[in-house]
């Protein structure tokens, strides 16, 4: 009961409290409760307590939500006027105060003037400026600390000034709380605001005071730089080009880019980048070498047929060549005109030195004349890739012509053995051949692992076909031992290619080359033959199956020795069965069934079925001398077609 009677005595205040009410209100309500005995004094401080920490709630909420408001402004306004604004108007409100604004320092004549206000009614005021350390405002201008006074004009604790005192009475100012605006450790100013009655403004009021002046200060700052970047972007625009000017003329240059480097790496050299430049210009492009010479000369696509006819283009006017040295001489295009043609020219430069020049049949505009310089930037390199090209062409030719003298049959020319010597291949020195296949990698990659596991050792490479004229395989003759094959198998698979790899050798002398490339030969095809594709095999080792294998190197022979399980492959192709596979494997196991249902991964039963159906297909087929046909059919279809099969790779791929 006293407990609901204590309730029923708190009620009106805690409702008083939900509706607003100041702590002086409240403490007058409560004093005289006490003393009507209406509500013990504890219960009085209690209210009290709760109503100042519902102030204090109540007045961060509104703080979060001015200081996010000033954020949003500022995302979305690049006015300073309206941010500024925006300010003081918060500022004004959340306080309750009758004036908000914000005093800057001006550095220059030692003054700080009231920049931005709300709430002011007099031209003086709103115009005020006082020396820094004069006053409310030039105290706190002055960064030491945040001043109040609750009514300026009888306090004596500030400096005072006629002019300022007019301003500050005609406008009914009382109290004013001033407190420094701080930026990266220099004051800029104070953030201010005023009553016209007398004033204590609480610690409370100092703080939310205190943070929305640090804010203002980022947010000013923040403005004020925006501002100037917009002043910056007009000012350059108004000078120079418009942003979207610029825009194009970069995205034309890293356009230009991508295309250059596709020519370097496609290697089309001079001729690529002469296409090119007639396609970026539209217009007519010659390449001139340090001496004047025409290296290249091309065509736009769409050239005026009305246009004169053009000079010799090796007859370089005197106009042209001082247009050059000048071009060279300051490293930037130059525009002149000869033979009733407009042209810019520019120089590219190797070590300082003059090594090409291009010429444009256009009078080309800024932007495209640094398109220009990055073009002639390229042309050593065009130039390089022309010349490596050549080189390379010309000694891909020399190597395949020695490469088919030295496998043709017959004794070898002097002249075939001089150029041999070369690439470190002469008789009476150890010479290995290796055939190589590898239809997943470029030639190109082989080589270069060919190259690498050289080392610094000469050698004889070149694209070959093989015998039976269905296949092409790089073939290489290097001086050396069966080492050199080792090394070359490990660069390849260092690279991840998988390779076939036949290998005969070492010969002494060129006369053997022919022979030891067909053994070679001979191995690769027998990998290729039984499904290998990551192997080496030495052609010496195949005995009567190398034999068998040079007896199948046209479709005719291969079909003349498979003869003997044609019945068994045209069943297997009509029924998708296995019938060829288990023969192969059951007289390789020397005719056991238990053994042939282990290598088949089958039931022996299911081996017994398939026999039965291999004797109902080719009878006698186990039996003398038909048994040797089929052995040799079998053994023929493992070389050349098993890659189909489902078998495993051969013991002697290593």
């Amino acid at each position: 009961m006293n407990r609901g009677r204590g309730v029923d005595r708190v009620l009106p205040y805690l409702k008083l409290l939900l509706r607003g009410v100041s702590q002086e209100e409240l403490i007058a309500e409560t004093r005289s409760a006490v003393e009507r005995g209406d509500l013990p004094a504890d219960g009085a401080d209690d209210l009290c307590d709760l109503n100042r920490r519902l102030a204090r709630s109540g007045l961060r909420e509104d703080l979060l939500r001015v200081l996010h408001d000033t954020a949003t402004d500022l995302g979305h306004s690049g006015d300073v006027e309206e941010v500024l604004f925006a300010i003081v108007r918060r500022v004004r409100i959340l306080t309750g105060s009758d004036i908000g604004y914000i005093a800057l320092n001006d550095l220059e004549t030692n003054e700080v003037y009231i920049r931005k206000c709300d709430g002011v009614n007099t031209e003086a005021y709103r115009t005020l400026r006082l020396p820094i350390g004069i006053g409310v405002i030039g105290r706190a201008a002055t960064g030491i600390a945040p001043f109040t006074t609750s009514d300026y004009l009888d306090d004596p604790t500030f400096d005072h000034l006629s002019f300022a005192d007019r301003a500050v009475r005609g406008e009914g100012v009382r109290s004013i709380l001033a407190v420094p605006m701080n930026l990266r450790g220099k004051v800029i100013g104070a953030l201010l605001i005023s009553d016209r009655s007398p004033r204590q403004y609480t610690s409370e009021m100092f703080e939310l005071v205190d943070t929305l002046a640090k804010h203002a200060s980022v947010a000013l700052d923040n403005v004020q730089r925006f501002s100037n970047v917009n002043e910056t972007l007009k000012r350059l625009s108004e000078e120079q080009r418009t942003g979207t000017e610029l825009l194009e003329a970069v995205s034309a240059l890293v356009e230009l880019d991508d295309h250059l480097i596709t020519r370097v790496t496609v290697g089309d050299g001079l001729d690529g980048l002469l296409q090119l430049a007639a396609r970026v210009f539209s217009a007519k492009v010659t390449i001139l070498d340090a001496a004047h010479g025409v290296l290249a000369t091309t065509k736009a696509p769409a050239e005026n047929s009305e246009e004169p006819s053009d000079p010799n283009p090796t007859l370089i006017g005197a106009t042209t060549r001082e247009t050059i040295d000048r071009a060279f001489a300051l490293a930037e295009p130059q525009v002149y005109a000869e033979d009733g043609f407009e042209q810019t020219i520019a120089c590219s430069e190797v070590a300082g030195n003059h090594y090409a020049t291009l010429i444009v049949r256009k009078r080309l505009d800024t932007a495209e004349c640094a398109l220009l310089k990055r073009l002639v930037a390229f042309l050593p390199i065009a130039k390089r890739l022309d010349l490596d090209l050549d080189a390379n062409r010309a000694n891909k030719l020399l190597q395949s012509a020695l490469m088919d003298a030295l496998l043709r049959d017959g004794e070898q020319t002097q002249e075939t053995k001089r150029r041999a010597t070369r690439y470190g291949i002469s008789s009476g020195e150890p010479v290995m051949v290796l055939t190589i296949s590898a239809h997943s990698a470029d030639p190109a990659r082989i080589e270069s692992a060919i190259v690498k596991g050289l080392g610094a050792r000469t050698a004889l490479i070149s694209q070959h076909i093989t015998g039976n004229q269905d296949h092409t395989h790089t073939c290489v003759i290097a001086s050396g031992y069966e080492r050199i094959a080792n090394v070359i198998r490990y660069e390849l698979e260092k690279r991840s290619i998988e390779a076939v790899i036949g290998r005969a050798g070492p010969v002494l002398d060129l006369a053997s080359i022919p022979a030891a490339h067909i053994r070679a030969e001979r191995g690769m095809s027998a990998l290729l033959g039984t499904g290998v594709r990551n192997g080496m095999l030495d052609g010496d080792m195949l005995g009567a199956t190398g034999a068998l294998l040079d007896a199948c190197r046209t479709p005719e022979s291969r079909d003349a020795l498979t003869a003997a399980i044609r019945p068994l492959l045209d069943y297997d192709r009509t029924h998708g069965t296995e019938l060829t596979m288990t023969a192969w494997t059951f007289l390789d196991s020397e005719s056991n069934a238990v053994r042939t249902a282990e290598e088949l991964f089958i039931h022996r039963n299911t081996v017994r079925q398939r026999l039965a159906q291999i004797d109902r297909l080719v009878p006698d087929w186990r039996e003398r001398p038909r048994r040797l046909d089929m052995q040799i059919a079998l053994q023929t279809w493992r070389l050349t077609a098993g890659s189909q099969g489902q078998m495993s790779p051969v013991s002697w791929a290593r």
